[in-house]
């Protein structure tokens, strides 16, 4: 079980840094296809990007000896692709082992008075880390917005959960796949003669930086990243209607329920 990683709200203890044999083997040892999560990953994505956690909780065990094997892992000289890759997998697959630790719950805010990202630490590369940790620290620095359409924290609102882990093999293409297939779902939403962004735009417009273009009229900063990275993943003629800035802008509600597949 993860509970047995966490450490909530343990503020003060500290991280052991000194290798071990454990330590040692670990990284010896380390599988970065992720064969173990692609296994329990198999078949639990919907193809709306929703989680069957029904199939996860029959494979509990063997998520649980994934999560754990990432513990002693030294990331330490490992490859920036590598390195992405797993933070990415380590924070979904605690996430989804949150999940399923804790079966009655309607949204991972449930949990921890909503604070569970800040609240809990779990031993992951040889540190104690908070998902808040792993995704803000860990993961996003190493890349681009395309980051956040492969991190899922467990919600109706974020983007589509990837149907297998990331590889650093093939780790450009993923995330392409990825961005495209929120774009496709969920990273925006037209009712009437408005545009409805996820907030997750409004949350890390640094991280669109790079996509941005020409002024989008009526859009303001975030917003015109947040289109020109939509526009650079959706459809030919999606993406020239996004950027004429024919609609009224706004940001979607984020949903918080669980993104459990119907």
């Amino acid at each position: 079980m993860v509970l047995a990683l966490a450490l909530a709200a343990c503020a003060g203890t500290p991280a052991s840094t000194a290798p071990s044999a454990r330590s040692a083997d670990a990284v010896a040892s380390f599988d970065h296809s992720h064969a173990a999560f692609a296994k329990v990953l198999d078949g639990a994505v919907s193809s709306d990007g929703r989680v069957r956690y029904a199939l996860l909780r029959e494979r509990e065990k063997a998520l649980d000896a994934y999560v754990d094997g990432l513990a002693d892992v030294r990331v330490h000289g490992m490859s920036k692709p590598e390195q992405l890759a797993f933070w990415v997998n380590a924070y979904n697959a605690v996430t989804l082992s949150l999940i399923v630790d804790n079966p009655s719950i309607a949204s991972i805010r449930d949990l921890d008075g909503g604070e569970v990202w800040k609240a809990r630490r779990f031993k992951v590369g040889g540190q104690l880390v908070t998902l808040d940790q792993m995704e803000n620290e860990k993961a996003r620095p190493l890349t681009d917005g395309r980051v956040h359409a492969v991190v899922n924290c467990a919600s109706v609102g974020c983007p589509p959960l990837p149907p297998r882990p990331l590889v650093p093999d093939h780790l450009d293409a993923q995330l392409d796949a990825a961005a495209a297939r929120w774009v496709r779902t969920n990273a925006y939403d037209i009712r009437g003669d408005t545009l409805y962004l996820s907030k997750i735009f409004q949350w890390y417009p640094g991280d669109f930086e790079g996509y941005r273009q020409d002024a989008i009229p009526g859009a303001n900063e975030a917003q015109t990243r947040a289109l020109w990275f939509l526009a650079r993943y959706a459809d030919k003629n999606v993406a020239t209607r996004l950027t004429a800035g024919a609609y009224n802008l706004d940001w979607n509600e984020y949903d918080w329920s669980l993104n459990q597949a119907e």
